[in-house]
């Protein structure tokens, strides 16, 4: 994990205790998560076999321990998810944990929505949380139609 993540890297380099006592301990992810975040450092085509809701979990892990390969394949795996029913949660996630990747896939994903005049749930909800988003559809929207 040490090649893949300059934070795994850093406390096995350092006098800090993952490195005298050669383990780390993580405690704010369970098992499973982190075997497929292992995983998929590895076998980058395991992402299909990934739900929606474990890809946000491995990628809150992989954004925590900055593992980028991770981190990156997900984004892009999530943004090729998106619909009109999950659009708000992700948003919601990628807003959250600073996945610029995925926030980039979902304003995309919504102006086309938006042009098409496609209903989003929870649109209002989500139009009062994240107006500042709302807004830089409206720009990708404009910039498309220069």
């Amino acid at each position: 994990m040490a090649a893949r993540s300059p934070v795994f890297a850093a406390m096995f380099k350092s006098n800090l205790k993952e490195s005298i006592e050669n383990q780390v301990i993580i405690t704010d992810s369970s098992f499973e998560i982190i075997e497929k975040a292992v995983k998929l450092c590895y076998h980058r085509n395991l992402v299909s076999d990934i739900s929606n809701d474990d890809a946000i979990a491995i990628l809150t892990f992989a954004d925590k321990y900055d593992i980028a390969v991770v981190r990156d394949n997900l984004e892009l795996y999530l943004g090729d998810q998106l619909s009109t029913s999950n659009i708000s949660d992700l948003v919601t996630y990628a807003v959250e944990t600073n996945a610029l990747n995925l926030q980039k896939k979902c304003i995309e994903f919504l102006a086309d929505c938006t042009s098409k005049k496609e209903i989003i749930r929870h649109m209002n909800e989500f139009c009062e949380k994240y107006i500042s988003f709302v807004h830089d559809i409206l720009v990708y929207r404009k910039c498309e139609t220069l």
